[in-house]
This record gives structure tokens, C-alpha cells and sequence, in this order.
């Protein structure tokens, strides 16, 4: 027999319950973060952020982006944001002046907010408050950058008027505890000279690169050893070619874009060769046909194996893979079909949600002045390289490593003429799936806003969200941001957000929690 005491509990825990409201569908999140964009505005010299949303019925916004907090405003008059990277949710900008360095140069970095889990098959990323500043470097001695890039989660600064390059490992921010602990983060590092490309190979190798195409530093690579207190040079050797612009790392190789087509050399990890010892192997990328000049390429990008490249301009251009796991590394030439005009970008590389490995190239009108190496293309505003239309016989190169063997890819007929519209190029790189790229071909071409070009700025730039499922593009002339669908290979929105955006990155996939 129960108690009146006991019943009224009853009563009353049953008459909360059910005042209490339902979870329904209808009540989860109206809509959730997919991505966190970082864009570079050319108009005010800064760079701002927005999070890209997506609502329960499946439309897309973005918000007209935010000033980073902790920024530092710069003088459009004197200064100009350069190359922009990300690494393990953290981005970093260059900043170069129109005074040789003697203004103020250097970079920012930005925490972005987001935080990220990775799962085996899947990420789990949750979003913070908006981005801030947490260090930067902007006064007369950081050597007036214009390349950044990222080698095993660091980012790499290249300090081109000091003949060396900054390090900066983002990780070292969460455990410093003191401004002293800070300031001991960015860490100088000696190799390279004039123009800095460069690449670093198990933290412990850097290979810097000359930029001179005459002279004593023709062809010049240094060649560092980076200790865990203190790095120098060990020994620099000279490429057959100078006007290195472009370097990478792969498969235990290093390639670098010369004047006459691809150096490589293996990586010396213990850094105990000397200068007579290294031996580049050549790849050439033919012959302009017009100019009598040999192709070259200006940057690089990795796929898995493949070093991917862009070279030539107009109806010369083509993409290129180089197998570097392959001991006669062999070059895979595919014509872009770029109409005589335009010049093809650095392709953007990447494998999507659905396991498809795809480059992107944008077809650009040419700008004014654009200040490239010759015959090199331009770069897409991207973090991130540049031959002519291959003969359909098959052609060898000799190299030290042996023949190598030119496989020339299908391309579907197109017209031979094509209108001045810019336009993104899209190729499946793996179309067989068997990890070869020799069957390469061109899917897919879909028109884009205009590019604003005017010397080495104004390019279209391109990145894609944490989990692949969504590419974000900027077109500069339109002031707009377009989303890229990669399992359907379509453009389904674009957005006005105003100024001139270039270089974009995105931070994150789709939001855990709603």
C-alpha cells in the first residue's frame, strides 16, 4: 500500500514530465557551420572571415566577412598580403613592401577558432569564437617575404632580402606560457637568396633556392641542416639552369622549376654530401615552339606519388604529373585547350569525400604586367606551378636516372577556339582508380566570375572545406565567393561579399554538433 505521501510524488514528477518539451526534428539546429573561410581582401589589404552555413532545407549563406581580431592594419600604399597557408587549423599570411623590406614586411598568424578530431573514416570539428592574431612580425628585418608554404605541419616564411627563411610551428603556440616562450617560436634559418622557393624534408633538411638566372648564384640551392638549436648551411651546389622558381619534396626527392624545365635530386637527410656529389637529374618539358624557349613551370603541387604542375600558356598549356615513387620519375603531359589569351593557374589538387583524386586550373585572361618567369603561368590565389602541346608519339628524355618516359593522356575533342570567358578546368587524375594517373583527362569545364590581374595579384584562389565535399572559389572582379559541389562537379551558389577577394582559405568540414 503505498503512502498519500508517495502517490502526491508521483502525481507531481508526472505532471513535469509531461510539461516538459519534446525533441523533435523540427527542433534541432536551423542550420549549422560547414566551413570557416579566411579571404583576402586586395582593396584594404587585409584579411577577413565569414562561416559558410547550411540550412535544414539544404541552401547555403555566408555572411559578409569579419575583421580578424588583433590584425594590423596595413598601408595599401606600401604594403601587399602575399601568399597565405593553413596547417592544422592555424593560417598564416606574408606581408611584403613596396621598399625592398626597408618599410615593413613580415607576416600574421591567426589561431582560426576551429578545433578538429580526426576519426579513421570521418572528423569530427567544432567552431570558437571568430580568429585573432597571435604573433606577427611586420618591421625592417624580416627580408620582405613573398612565399609561404608548409612543410610537415610548419609553415616556412621565405625572407627573401636575408638569404634565409622563418619557421613557424604553430603547435609550440598552445604550450607557450610566457611572452619570452612566444618570441622564441619563429626561428631563422639561413639558405636561399633574392626570390626564395624552397622545400624542407623531415624538418631536419632545407633546400633554398637562388632565383638568378646569370651570375655566380646561377642555379644556386643551399642546402641547410636544421638541428634542434641550431641550423646552417652545410653545402650548396648548382642546378644546370638558374631562375629557380618552384621546389618541392617527394618520395625522398627534391624537384625544383628551373629556367629548362625540372631539376630533382634525392634528399640528403644527413646533410654529409658535398657540392660535387649531387648530381641533378633533368626532365625536360620541351620547346616553345614560338619562341624557341624551353617550357617551364613556376610551382609545384603534390597528389599522393605525383608532383603536379601546369606549364605553357595559350593553346600550349598543359597539366603535368611526375611519378616520383618511379625511378625513372615519368612525365605525364595532358593538354588544358586554353584559348590563346588566357594563361592556365597552378592547379589545386584534391582528393574529395568520395575518393575522386581531381586538379582544378583556372583559365585566366592575362593581366597587366604580370611579372612571372617566362613562360611560367600564374599562380592561382591559393597557397601554391606552370610546357607546350605534346607530340601524340611517344618521346624519351635521357637523365641520369635513365630514360624517361613522356606518356601523353587522352583529351576529348574540343574546339579549338574558345571565347576570352574564364573558366575552371577540372581533371580527374584517376579516372581507373588504379593510382597510375596515366589516364588523366579533362571532365568537366564550368565558367567562373572575372579575375582582376594585375601584375602578381588579382587571381582567382581556391580551397576546399576539412572534409571535401565543397570547394570555395573567389572571383576578384566580381567581389564574390562561389561554392564548388565535388560529388556533382557543379557551381550551386555565389555570394557578393564586396572589395576584391584573392587568396582564400577554408577551415574545417561540417559542424559536429548539430
Amino acid at each position: 500500500m503505498f503512502s498519500k505521501t508517495f502517490v502526491r510524488f508521483l502525481l507531481s514528477a508526472l505532471v513535469s514530465a509531461m510539461s516538459m518539451p519534446v525533441i523533435r526534428a523540427a527542433d534541432a539546429p536551423a542550420e549549422w557551420i560547414v566551413t570557416r573561410l579566411f579571404i583576402q581582401d586586395l582593396d584594404s589589404q587585409s584579411v577577413r572571415w565569414s562561416d559558410v552555413r547550411r540550412a535544414a532545407n539544404g541552401k547555403f549563406s555566408i555572411a559578409m566577412p569579419s575583421p580578424i581580431g588583433g590584425w594590423q592594419s596595413l598601408d595599401g600604399t606600401k604594403q601587399k598580403l602575399v601568399q597565405m597557408q593553413e596547417t592544422n587549423q592555424w593560417v598564416v599570411v606574408g606581408v611584403r613592401d613596396l621598399e625592398a623590406g626597408k618599410y615593413q614586411s613580415g607576416w600574421q598568424l591567426m589561431s582560426s577558432g576551429v578545433s578538429g578530431s580526426d576519426h579513421g573514416d570521418h572528423s569530427h570539428w567544432d567552431y570558437g569564437p571568430g580568429p585573432r592574431v597571435v604573433d606577427k612580425r611586420l618591421d625592417d628585418k624580416q627580408g620582405n617575404p613573398a612565399h609561404v608554404c608548409t612543410y610537415d605541419r610548419a609553415f616556412y616564411i621565405a625572407n627573401d632580402q636575408i638569404n634565409g627563411y622563418t619557421k613557424i610551428d604553430p603547435a609550440r603556440y598552445n604550450a607557450a606560457t610566457t611572452p619570452q616562450q612566444v618570441a622564441e617560436i619563429p626561428r631563422f634559418i639561413p639558405g636561399g637568396g633574392n626570390h626564395i622557393t624552397l622545400a624542407v624534408a623531415n624538418y631536419s633538411v632545407g633546400y633554398g633556392g637562388w632565383i638568378d638566372g646569370e651570375g655566380d648564384h646561377k642555379g644556386r640551392v643551399d642546402v641547410t641542416r636544421i638541428g634542434p638549436n641550431k641550423a646552417e648551411i652545410a653545402y650548396s651546389f648548382h642546378l644546370p639552369s638558374g631562375g629557380i622558381h618552384g621546389a618541392t619534396v617527394l618520395e625522398n626527392r627534391v624537384f625544383f622549376a628551373a629556367s629548362d624545365g625540372v631539376y630533382h635530386v634525392p634528399v640528403d637527410a644527413t646533410t654529409s654530401l658535398t657540392a660535387d656529389k649531387v648530381q641533378p637529374v633533368h626532365i625536360s618539358l620541351g620547346q616553345d615552339e614560338e619562341t624557341g624557349k624551353p617550357f617551364r613551370t613556376g610551382a609545384f603541387t603534390t597528389m599522393s606519388k605525383h608532383v603536379v604542375f601546369t606549364v605553357g600558356k595559350g593553346n600550349a598549356a598543359a597539366i603535368c604529373l611526375l611519378n616520383a615513387a618511379d625511378p625513372k620519375v615519368p612525365l605525364i603531359k595532358l593538354p588544358l585547350n586554353v584559348a590563346a589569351a588566357q594563361s592556365a593557374s597552378t592547379p589545386i589538387v584534391v582528393k574529395t569525400h568520395g575518393g575522386q583524386r581531381l586538379a582544378l586550373v583556372f583559365h585566366e585572361n592575362r593581366g597587366a604586367r604580370e611579372g612571372r618567369p617566362d613562360g611560367a603561368v600564374a599562380e592561382a590565389g591559393s597557397t601554391g606551378p606552370r610546357g607546350g602541346r605534346p607530340k601524340s608519339s611517344e618521346s624519351t628524355v635521357n637523365t641520369a636516372a635513365g630514360p624517361s618516359t613522356t606518356v601523353v593522356a587522352k583529351t576529348e575533342p574540343t574546339e579549338t577556339t574558345k571565347p576570352a570567358a574564364e573558366s575552371l578546368a577540372i581533371i580527374n587524375l584517376d579516372p581507373n582508380g588504379d593510382k597510375n594517373l596515366a589516364d588523366a583527362k579533362i571532365v568537366k569545364s564550368l565558367p567562373v566570375g572575372a579575375s582582376k590581374i594585375s601584375g602578381h595579384f588579382g587571381h582567382h584562389g581556391l580551397d576546399f572545406d576539412g572534409d571535401r565535399r565543397f570547394a570555395f572559389l573567389t572571383n576578384p572582379g566580381d567581389g564574390t565567393v562561389s561554392i564548388l559541389d565535388l560529388e556533382k562537379l557543379e557551381i550551386i551558389n555565389s555570394f557578393k561579399i564586396g572589395g576584391t577577394p584573392s587568396h582564400i582559405v577554408a577551415v574545417g568540414g561540417e559542424q559536429s554538433d548539430h
